[in-house]
């Protein structure tokens, strides 16, 4: 309790809300990105070797991204709310400095939603080539989006390091490393949580055609995910340098560096384990496939440090700029003074807010655990 003792219950509440919707809704599309750029790989893939195996597991991995884009446009919702009821001075805030690149986004989504409804109900109806046309507008979409978006996360972590001018996010030292690193973030979380889903449905299915089916998959998604992962974690490397040159506050943060409302530094070391998980579970799952074995254990700890990797790795950009939601050089603009203010709040309701939200999100996930593993 001391450790808010600053701040207000209402920036409080108002703050982790908006953290725990972001986990959330960033780690459902990264799912949705990942596969809208990998599933058209695939199909091109099946086309070029004439192999239905290959095209069987692109539909079946379609399905995941569609679930997944589903759930996400409900919690993309849910975040909006959020923005615009809790913190409505920094939503005109970013709008009036980031037209440009929040319209990019909006752009994106508004283009990605029909593309993906038009690419599953086109399949097997249209020719390959017109079909991985279709495709490749709902992967250029995708992408859209994290390039407007992530302007954002590059201007509330510096906005002096914002040059002027409707593209000015552009030449932010902050965005092209984020934005990159998010690309390559979402491209690693699916094609290697995919690949060990895969593997594990392989070994345990009993049907020869259905064993082939995964098996060919798995293939194509290991072979894609182990170099994107190298670029991934270089990519990592280039934006905590460059946090630490443009944004001292966060960086300081992160590593537990004295100066700080908060030490983050046990969540690093925790995502940097997850990292290395992650190297440990997909380098030994495709030695161990390159040798025609099968290790659960492999394939298991790669599906849990890969579907972590995002969440944890997003947590600890966004949360270390506690108490304050706009940095700026060792300080910022604190959450008080952001935060809605008109909302009557105690701690008391502050605190049974955040457990009921938390409880919800718990029973989604369940929901969600449900729909992906039982029914896809």
């Amino acid at each position: 309790m001391t450790q808010y003792i600053d701040i207000n219950p209402v920036a409080w509440m108002s703050f982790i809300l908006a953290g725990m919707t972001v986990l959330i809704h960033v780690t459902l599309v990264n799912i949705v990105l990942g596969l809208s750029i990998l599933v058209p790989m695939l199909e091109y893939i099946s086309y070029r070797r004439r192999d239905p195996l290959l095209l069987e597991a692109a539909k079946r991995s379609f399905r995941f991204l569609a679930v997944s884009d589903l759930v996400a446009g409900v919690w993309g919702t849910w975040l909006t709310i959020v923005l615009a009821g809790l913190w409505p001075s920094l939503t005109y805030i970013v709008m009036k400095e980031l037209f440009t690149a929040i319209s990019i986004a909006l752009v994106g989504i508004l283009v990605s939603i029909p593309s993906i409804v038009i690419y599953w109900y086109s399949w097997d109806r249209v020719s390959p080539r017109t079909h991985i046309m279709i495709g490749t507008l709902m992967g250029a979409s995708a992408l859209a989006v994290p390039g407007g978006f992530r302007a954002i996360f590059a201007y509330i972590d510096n906005p002096e390091a914002m040059p002027t001018g409707a593209w000015g996010f552009i030449k932010h030292p902050l965005y092209i490393p984020l934005l990159i690193h998010t690309w390559l973030g979402a491209l690693t979380m699916a094609s290697l949580l995919t690949a060990s889903i895969y593997a594990i449905k392989s070994w345990r299915t009993h049907d020869p055609h259905e064993m082939n089916i995964y098996s060919n998959g798995f293939r194509f998604y290991i072979a894609a995910g182990l170099p994107i992962l190298v670029a991934q974690s270089l990519t990592g490397f280039w934006l905590y340098i460059a946090l630490g040159e443009h944004s001292p506050y966060l960086f300081k943060a992160i590593n537990g560096f004295q100066g700080v409302y908060m030490s983050f530094l046990p969540l690093f070391i925790a995502f940097l384990v997850t990292i290395a998980a992650i190297w440990v579970g997909a380098i030994s799952l495709y030695i161990v496939s390159r040798r025609g074995g099968r290790s659960y254990l492999s394939a298991y700890t790669l599906a849990l440090s890969s579907a972590l990797g995002v969440p944890l790795g997003e947590a600890l950009h966004d949360a270390p700029r506690i108490p304050y939601m706009v940095l700026i050089g060792d300080g910022g603009i604190h959450v008080n003074a952001l935060a809605n203010s008109l909302i009557p709040l105690t701690w008391d309701l502050a605190y049974v807010a955040v457990g009921i939200s938390a409880s919800i999100m718990a029973i989604f996930f369940a929901l969600l655990y449900t729909i992906y593993i039982k029914k896809i």
